[in-house]
């Protein structure tokens, strides 16, 4: 996906659910309406009023604008890169919705929970969960107003999704092909609705990010004016993405004044904060300054670009580069300053060769540690097969064989049915369900299991959760809190400590070289 499509995508759900989810004499409806508009406009502290009215239409069971307000919320959370509160407002959206009797609530938040899973790289769930939203709503009894604009808004999302499946990978051409007919389709429903020239702008602006992605330039900057023509509340968050889409659409065609014209308006009315957009920007008017050698404007800009470049930690080493592409002449002129930027290359680079060979070190290191818990673990499970709990020596007189039987059958029964996993197992306590005594308890996990009670239990915890990674992939997704939950542990930090002392590594080193791993047998195979 290039720059505009990214910026498309980060703008498709401002002010994206549908305003028109009641009755057009709702007062709550109303009051939705204005807090989504200040919030399109570019304020930012609209948080309160959005959780204030969500609670009272809850009360008065204006369920639907409830679900709105949670869409909202939720996608303030995701563009702060929050998406477990993201996911958390757009699940308490879904249940809301589920008691409207209009569904652009419920809708809406499925769409925006599906494109939250999409960041998070659950390709398969993003697309169930849009897929749900566009069912529901076209089964609904919903406005013809409301329905038209959150379909519309549900085949937007679905146009920026991960096309492959398990069974096909799409070309490039293929994906674009598809994605245009569902962002035509979206543009369809929004034509339907008199009123939604906002939605219109923001379909055809997406329309010509996929036609610059095919080459199409004209087609592009049709789909651009378009968009200028049906922003009739005259946005300027709108315009500022027209202007970029312009400006992007020439310099494909290597129309530099035009690209210069419409970069210079998009610096003109564009958000500030915006720093993806005026990214783009920098970098096309350095381009086009280039172009028609303008030298000092082409510095101008391409030394702004490096400024938010940096500010934006965005590929440090490349910005450093560019200051090397210079003519003959700005490097006559620029000789002193040259100097420092070689000196400056050369430290990062010494820096990045001696992080590199760190890096490598530690990865080869990790490497071993998994392999060596590997054959463990592996061993581990063949001598747990071949083993005979019956005891050959007594640890002490005391100690009487059938004892040591009954403590040791207790043993593994409480190992098959995963007690180990229950918080808060003491010694004690252990030794009153197997109805022996502490020491006895001890005596046998010392010469029979591990070197004390505390490592016994780690290490039962720890193989128990390694082996539901290595068997069951979802389990691969989890959150190292979840792991530690399942594996009967207090807090994550405590899991992490315990894993590495028992594996040599942290969880989620185990699971990005198990990753590799997998990946590399698939490869092969």
């Amino acid at each position: 996906m290039n720059t505009l499509a990214k910026n498309i995508y980060a703008l498709l759900f401002i002010f994206s659910t549908t305003i028109y989810g009641q009755t057009a004499s709702s007062e709550l409806t109303k009051r939705f309406t204005t807090i989504a508009e200040k919030e399109n406009m570019g304020y930012a502290n609209v948080e309160a009023q959005y959780r204030e009215l969500a609670k009272l239409s809850i009360e008065k069971k204006e369920y639907n604008v409830a679900s709105l307000c949670y869409a909202n919320l939720g996608y303030m959370y995701q563009r702060k890169g929050n998406f477990e509160k993201a996911t958390a407002h757009f699940k308490q959206g879904i249940e809301v919705g589920k008691k409207a009797n209009m569904k652009s609530g419920l809708a809406s938040n499925l769409g925006a929970l599906g494109m939250t899973y999409q960041e998070m790289g659950f390709n398969k769930e993003a697309k169930s969960c849009i897929n749900q939203g566009i069912l529901i709503l076209e089964n609904s009894n919903d406005s013809d107003i409301s329905k038209n604009i959150t379909l519309g808004n549900l085949y937007s999302v679905l146009s920026f999704l991960n096309l492959s499946t398990t069974d096909k990978k799409f070309t490039k051409p293929e994906s674009l092909k598809v994605r245009l007919s569902l962002v035509e389709k979206s543009l369809e429903y929004y034509r339907k609705t008199p009123l939604a020239y906002n939605k219109r702008s923001v379909g055809y602006i997406n329309l010509a990010a996929i036609l610059q992605d095919m080459g199409h330039y004209d087609p592009a900057i049709k789909a651009l004016n378009q968009a200028f023509e049906n922003n009739v509340k005259k946005n300027p968050r709108t315009y500022s993405r027209i202007y970029l889409g312009l400006a992007q659409s020439y310099q494909g065609k290597k129309q530099y004044d035009s690209v210069i014209h419409y970069g210079n308006k998009f610096l003109e009315i564009g958000d500030k904060n915006d720093y993806v957009g005026r990214l783009a920007i920098y970098e096309s008017l350095s381009d086009a300054y280039t172009a028609i050698k303008e030298s000092k404007l082409a510095e101008k800009y391409h030394s702004k670009y490096l400024c938010l470049d940096n500010k934006l930690n965005k590929n440090k080493l490349r910005s450093v580069t560019k200051e090397y592409q210079k003519s003959s002449e700005e490097k006559k002129e620029l000789k002193g300053c040259f100097i420092k930027i070689i000196s400056l290359s050369a430290f990062v680079l010494l820096i990045l060769i001696v992080v590199l060979i760190y890096q490598n070190r530690k990865y080869k290191s990790q490497k071993k540690k998994f392999l060596n818990f590997r054959n463990y673990l592996s061993e581990s499970k063949t001598t747990a097969d071949s083993i005979d709990n019956k005891p050959t020596t007594k640890i002490t007189e005391l100690i009487h064989n059938d004892t040591e039987v009954h403590i040791l059958k207790g043993l593994e029964e409480f190992e098959a049915k995963l007690q180990f996993t229950k918080k808060g197992i003491t010694l004690g306590g252990m030794a009153a369900e197997l109805q022996t005594n502490v020491r006895y308890l001890s005596e046998i996990i010392k010469k029979h299991k591990s070197e004390n009670f505390t490592t016994y239990i780690n290490t039962l915890r720890i193989n128990y959760i390694t082996q539901k990674i290595e068997s069951d992939p979802l389990f691969q997704k989890y959150k190292i809190s979840y792991l530690a939950e399942l594996g009967g542990f207090a807090t994550s930090p405590a899991f992490t400590k315990i894993f590495k002392e028992v594996t040599g590594m942290t969880p989620s080193s185990y699971l990005r070289l198990l990753a590799e791993e997998k990946k590399s047998d698939k490869n092969a195979n």
